[in-house]
């Protein structure tokens, strides 16, 4: 992992504090752009079930410096897995592989993926995460 503290003189404004947008604030963060996340709601919880993290996505987390933490609150997904409908009958097989046969794949809480991802943002970078109030006019977040 290339993490640098060295700015490059480039600020990014990022407009959604979700995982795409702080998965993307952290990967300009580690290339020392100055990221400064914009989030509408007054407060960041958990929302939503569960995600996949597929081995092409986990590859590039891992190049982020996020394996352990992605290992501590994922659930290791592995041959014979299967996809189920609700009333018990298999859908089919997961593929759990990418085209060379590397098994990195992850499943977790969305909630989880998204606090590992915060965490680095407030934790290593201190990347601003700001609330855009009704009011317009941006107020830090207090999470």
């Amino acid at each position: 992992m290339n993490t640098t503290n060295r700015s490059t003189g480039l600020r990014a404004a990022i407009v959604g504090g979700g995982i795409g947008g702080l998965a993307t604030a952290n990967a300009l963060r580690q290339r020392g752009v100055d990221v400064t996340v914009y989030e509408q709601a007054k407060a960041l919880g958990e929302v939503g079930a569960g995600v996949f993290i597929y081995p092409n996505s986990l590859r590039q987390l891992e190049r982020m410096g996020f394996g352990a933490a992605l290992a501590a609150v994922g659930a290791k997904v592995g041959p014979g897995s299967q996809y189920y409908r609700m009333d018990g009958t298999v859908v089919g097989p997961i593929l759990t592989t990418d085209s060379s046969g590397w098994n990195g794949m992850y499943g977790m809480h969305r909630a989880d993926l998204w606090r590992c991802l915060r965490g680095r943002c407030r934790q290593v970078w201190c990347a601003s995460i700001i609330a855009a109030q009704a009011s317009n006019r941006p107020t830090p977040w207090r999470g």
